[in-house]
């Protein structure tokens, strides 16, 4: 099956056990704390369920993540694939009817099996000896980037094999340190995972540089049904453009505006970190159109970031091959690495 996948580049800055306060790796990198993370999730037969390893922070836009697949091509390409859990109400699905008004609409909960995890899955491109890794999103889906990021954070303390743990007097357990040059445990060590986009800062640089000749601003977004803010947005923007009672809003939509303004260098600042924490759909995208010139510079276009065409097999509902996905990706990797611009051999494995 012929799908278009977007492809978006991260570098990471930290993977494995450091000194506390100090910069130093002193054990794991990227490729142990990949096949520990998939060790630790597979060992003793646990439940799908009991393998989230952090806690559903209360502010947030992700719920729990969980690691269902790990393959690799030698020590030098992984495919992660996780599954994000999505929200329910009373044990079921919430959806509304789309074609009824927005005035008219009946709350439907669709029952779900005992145990089941409603929920969408994702796809990571990890390449060690590069220090990066790669979201890829299939058609127009979301990326998942936010749960990968909390699930190994949370899975280099955890999961790892030099890790140690106590049980206290009330019986809960405790990391007692980490085994880095003995069997034994040793404090003063933690586990750290931290990534960033890969920019591309040509384009980037030149829109700093050139803030006092912004005219205009533009923004495309996809409004999400499961947030109020966009259901309220999506209401008022339907009223505004004459269209009378609003159709009921379900799913996601897309909207397109522009906004005649100028933009202080702090203001460019701040949009351009907004952007970068809210990228987890392909769609979303901040635009500035210059004096002198008719057309938007995007900043999606200063990210290692491209869109492609592969053949992929799925299990006849949503969930990929990974196998298969992995070898379309090793085939293209000339291709797709184009986007880096120069890579650092180093890496952070």
């Amino acid at each position: 099956m012929q799908k278009k996948i977007t492809i978006t580049f991260h570098d990471i800055e930290e993977c494995g056990i450091y000194k506390r306060g100090e910069d130093e790796k002193v054990a794991s990198g990227v490729e142990e704390m990949l096949n520990d993370a998939w060790d630790w999730t597979l060992n003793d037969n646990k439940p799908l369920s009991e393998t989230c390893p952090y806690e559903i922070p209360k502010s947030g836009n992700y719920l729990r993540t969980f690691m269902i697949g790990l393959e690799s091509s030698g020590s030098t390409s992984f495919l992660v694939s996780t599954w994000n859990e999505t929200p329910t109400q009373d044990g079921a699905v919430a959806s509304l009817d789309g074609s009824s008004p927005a005035d008219g609409v009946e709350l439907k909960l669709t029952e779900m099996a005992p145990n089941a995890i409603p929920g969408y899955p994702t796809y990571f491109w990890f390449l060690p000896s590069l220090g990066v890794y790669a979201t890829i999103q299939i058609d127009h889906g979301l990326n998942g980037n936010a749960g990968l990021n909390a699930f190994f954070k949370a899975a280099v303390k955890q999961c790892v094999t030099q890790v140690r743990w106590e049980k206290l007097d009330d019986g809960s357990l405790h990391i007692a340190g980490y085994a880095i040059d003995s069997d034994e445990a040793q404090k003063g060590f933690v586990g750290r995972f931290k990534s960033s986009l890969r920019r591309r800062p040509a384009q980037l640089d030149y829109l700093r540089e050139n803030t006092h000749r912004i005219r205009k601003l533009h923004r495309k977004h996809q409004l999400s049904y499961e947030i109020p803010d966009d259901r309220g947005l999506f209401e008022k923007l339907m009223t505004n453009l004459g269209r009378g009672e609003p159709q009921a809003f379900e799913g996601k939509k897309k909207i397109v505006f522009e906004l005649e303004t100028q933009v202080s260098k702090t203001e460019f600042d701040l949009l351009t970190r907004n952007f970068e924490q809210d990228t987890d759909a392909a769609f979303e995208d901040v635009g500035f159109t210059l004096k002198g010139e008719s057309s938007p510079r995007w900043l999606s276009h200063s990210l290692a970031r491209d869109s492609f065409e592969i053949e992929v097999s799925t299990d006849g509902g949503q969930l990929i091959d990974g196998t298969e996905l992995l070898d379309r990706l090793e085939g293209r990797k000339a291709e797709i690495l184009a986007l880096l611009g120069g890579t650092n051999e180093a890496g952070n494995d």
